[in-house]
């Protein structure tokens, strides 16, 4: 089973301080982490920027379009008006296609947006070890889980 979580903080510097704070866990092994990315949103910024967790990924499981797709559909479509200017949920279930539920979608839109920052891993280990490293920065998690079948299905997709 692959994990894919989701650690959202209330400032835009501490994912970067959590990327760090993970690199002695992954390093002994506590945490396999297969891919990952980590968002800032800086509250002056019209959008949020990413960039892949190259420091601690063992592999590029999904690849960078997966990251894109999963932070334009979570941040940017709930900006761009609907029909009638009413608040745009198109794309929720797009994410449902590849295992990701609308719950995980609409819980990351609940607790990010500007002025915060994230955290995002694809594991397929126990997270005991990276909650003990995290617990100082008091972060609030999402996660999901994949089967083996949702994890070649996300593969097939966005890692070509």
């Amino acid at each position: 089973m692959t994990t894919l979580v989701v650690w959202t903080f209330p400032d835009v510097a501490a994912a970067g301080r959590a990327e760090r704070l993970l690199v002695p866990v992954s390093a002994r092994q506590d945490m396999a982490v297969h891919d990952g990315a980590v968002l800032t949103w800086p509250a002056s910024a019209r959008r949020p920027r990413t960039r892949g967790l190259h420091s601690i990924a063992l592999d590029d499981a999904v690849g960078g379009d997966f990251w894109a797709v999963l932070f334009a559909v979570v941040f940017l479509l709930p900006i761009l008006p609907g029909p009638d200017d009413a608040p745009n949920d198109a794309g929720v279930s797009v994410l449902a296609g590849v295992g990701i539920p609308d719950a995980f979608t609409a819980e990351l839109r609940r607790v990010a947006g500007p002025g915060t920052s994230a955290l995002a891993v694809l594991t397929g280990t126990p997270l005991p070890a990276a909650e003990t490293a995290l617990a100082a920065l008091r972060p609030r998690r999402t996660s999901t889980v994949f089967s083996a079948a949702g994890l070649r299905t996300l593969r097939d997709v966005f890692a070509g």
